[in-house]
């Protein structure tokens, strides 16, 4: 939520101007996919969404990228997940059944390492990847190695561990990896 904080802040700063909100809003389309009955899925900008809808700016620009609504419901959730756009796992990066996926982004749940995640990407610690949901492999990866208690008692100091740990041989099949800087030779 810590991401959704951020984005609300900007888009706060400009919400009011409304030739900025719409220059703004232009450059972030929403991506979704059509499902059964016409309903819209997003895949991806989730935190923006949730950002919009919490600052009260009233539309947004939608990107239809695919069209599965001549799908039945359970052939379009295995296409969804074939081709990477679902991530039926809960905040706590256990599995779950499709039906308890959050049916908006306003029912989304705060995962605590999904914030690590994006704070330790804010300081560089990986670079964002556009393949789908790599920073929820790294929220896995962090959720792995440091406890959910610390993290929520020692933000500060847990990400301080997370940039760590993100440049550790351990995490280098993660997507956006960034090895350490190599020493400059004397």
């Amino acid at each position: 939520m810590r991401a959704v904080a951020a984005r609300r802040e900007k888009i706060e700063r400009v919400a009011g101007k409304t030739k900025k909100i719409a220059a703004f809003l232009e450059t972030r389309p929403i991506p979704a996919v059509a499902g059964p009955g016409g309903a819209l899925f997003i895949i991806d900008r989730h935190h923006l969404t949730l950002a919009l809808m919490q600052s009260r700016v009233s539309g947004a620009l939608v990107e239809v990228i695919d069209d599965l609504s001549s799908h039945s419901m359970p052939r379009f959730w295995r296409t969804m997940i074939e081709t990477g756009r679902a991530h039926p796992f809960n905040e706590y990066g256990q599995p779950i059944a499709l039906h308890l996926m959050p049916q908006s982004v306003a029912a989304l749940a705060h995962d605590p390492f999904r914030d690590l995640a994006w704070s330790a990407r804010e300081l560089g610690a990986f670079t964002k990847d556009m393949g789908p949901f790599a920073e929820f492999q790294w929220a896995a990866f962090f959720r792995a190695h440091i406890s959910e208690r610390f993290v929520l008692q020692n933000y500060d100091l847990a990400v301080d561990v997370a940039l760590r740990l993100a440049r550790t041989a351990d995490a280098r099949h993660l997507p956006g990896y960034r090895a350490r800087p190599r020493a400059m030779a004397a």
